[in-house]
């Protein structure tokens, strides 16, 4: 899930949470380290059984489903 909500306190915001069924964080996807200062994610798309994650940087993620970690980052 891509929520797009944060405080105005928040300066990079890790906005990609995988939730279960029942309501309970299972990973929340963390931002690259290239990511610029007060970055988010933007987009978050299954491509071709790969999940993709942009950032406003202009960043790409490949993020793994199960764990939510970095598979790659590209610019």
């Amino acid at each position: 899930m891509l929520t797009y909500w944060a405080t105005a306190s928040e300066d990079l915001l890790h906005n990609i949470v995988c939730v279960e069924h029942d309501g309970a964080v299972r990973w929340r996807a963390a931002l690259p380290k290239a990511a610029a200062a007060r970055d988010c994610f933007v987009s978050l798309q299954d491509v071709g059984g790969r999940l993709v994650a942009r950032t406003w940087s202009g960043l790409m993620v490949e993020l793994c489903p199960e764990t939510g970690s970095h598979v790659a980052v590209a610019a």
